[in-house]
Order: structure tokens, then C-alpha cells, then sequence
């Protein structure tokens, strides 16, 4: 799950990095892919580990 959403937004914000280019706004956009892109890629394993956390207090 983590590594397929690390893909999604990695290619998103290279989809977006070549729009950038053309338009000439790279400093603006790409912030904003890059907290996109770590917001996306850090999101995952937190749930993950909150999920692992509950489990673990249920005895599973």
C-alpha cells in the first residue's frame, strides 16, 4: 500500500514538474509537490502504525 502511493505521487509530481517547466512557475509549485509528496508518502505508515497499536491492545 505505502510503496503504491509513494508511486501515485511520485508520478504526479513529475506530471506536474513537466507543467511547471512550460510555464515557468517552478519555486510556487514545486513547494507544493513537495509537501503533496510527503504528505502522501509519511500519511500511510502512520495509520499503519496506529492500526498495528490498536491490534496489538486487542491481543490479535
Amino acid at each position: 500500500m505505502v510503496d503504491g502511493t509513494r508511486a501515485v505521487g511520485t508520478k504526479v509530481s513529475i506530471a506536474v514538474a513537466e507543467k511547471v517547466r512550460k510555464e515557468g512557475q517552478v519555486a510556487i509549485e514545486g513547494v507544493i509537490i513537495l509537501v503533496i509528496a510527503l504528505g502522501l508518502s509519511s500519511y500511510r505508515p502512520k495509520t499503519e502504525i496506529i492500526m498495528l497499536h490498536k491490534e496489538r491492545r486487542r491481543g490479535l
